[in-house]
């Protein structure tokens, strides 16, 4: 096998080494929350406020003041020996000393229709004027989850629905991401069937279907097969056209000087950065990238020899 630009076949070891390594990180942007799944994230999602922004009820159950037992009030702020049902999350009264549990209350209706509590007994579960709440129990204080600034998704993760919901949660409109690596795929020859069975000489074509999939099961986003005919100046517009991170070709990798791909390569003044590997199947694959820094994958269009060069060129390359 000859090669262009090079000098000679690759070991599979290195033309892996070669497709992890030639390729700069996409930039970082800024991106909405409806935009931002598959990418990574390039800076922490920090908490935008203190959480909780203020003291709120750890538990269900009566916000209390001073000794028991205590009267139920519906009041905004307690007094003295005054309890005030709340629940988790929600506002907290105000000169609250603590939070006691409902399962910890025994309640008791008077003949006026107020309704006094008295707190259990930890030990014996029994009613006990004496027991009371230690003093802050039951209550979340501010900052106590997170105070603001706070980490709360680091760098180097996948964007997930998780990820979005608890950013929206969070009060975020836009996150920082590499967005993943936009992968266009051009199938050359013009006796590739894309329905039905072979037939009248031409066979069904096996990669324009699998291809996106493989890159997208990869962190990239698979635009669909664009098919063109083997005919360099329709190779090459679709080549100039294709707005990509990463453009894949299947056939026409065979390393004689005439074959289209190739020179269209050369006319196009692409880097070559590896042609051929010592790998059975899939010799004829090909890397090489355009002087406005795409990079051109050259897959064999036999199936298996180009599904192995997917694993050893495009999948590290992503």
């Amino acid at each position: 096998m000859r090669s262009y630009g090079l000098d000679g076949v690759m070991s599979w070891a290195q033309a892996h080494h070669i497709a992890s390594t030639c390729a700069e990180p996409l930039p970082a942007v800024k991106a909405r929350l409806d935009e931002a799944a598959g990418g990574i994230i390039a800076q922490p999602i920090l908490t935008l406020s203190d959480y909780p922004s203020a003291d709120v009820p750890a538990i269900d159950g009566y916000a209390v003041r001073g000794e028991g037992p205590w009267r139920v009030t519906e009041d905004d702020s307690l007094n003295s020996s005054r309890a005030i049902p709340v629940r988790a999350g929600g506002r907290l009264p105000e000169n609250t000393d603590a939070v006691l549990p409902f399962s910890m209350a025994n309640t008791r209706q008077h003949n006026d229709e107020s309704v006094s509590i008295i707190a259990l007994d930890g030990l014996t579960q029994m009613p006990d004027e004496r027991v009371r709440p230690v003093h802050g129990s039951g209550i979340l204080h501010r900052a106590e989850v997170s105070p603001g600034g706070s980490v709360m998704v680091p760098a180097g993760r996948k964007v997930n629905p998780s990820i979005l919901a608890l950013a929206a949660a969070s009060g975020h409109d836009e996150i920082v991401i590499i967005k993943p690596p936009v992968v266009g795929l051009i199938v050359v020859g013009a006796s590739l069937l894309s329905q039905g069975i072979s037939r009248d000489g031409r066979v069904r074509d096996a990669l324009g279907n699998t291809i996106p999939s493989f890159v997208a099961a990869h962190g990239g986003r698979g635009n669909p097969a664009v098919r063109a005919p083997d005919t360099a100046e329709l190779l090459m517009t679709e080549i100039e056209d294709a707005a990509v991170d990463v453009l894949i070709t299947t056939g026409s990798t065979a390393p004689e000087s005439d074959n289209d791909v190739r020179r269209v390569l050369r006319e196009l003044n692409a880097h070559w950065l590896l042609d051929g590997v010592a790998a059975t199947p899939g010799s004829q694959m090909l890397l090489a990238q355009l002087p406005d820094g795409r990079f051109i994958v050259g897959l064999p269009g036999d199936p298996p020899s180009a599904r192995a060069a997917l694993v050893t060129l495009v999948a590290p390359l992503l």
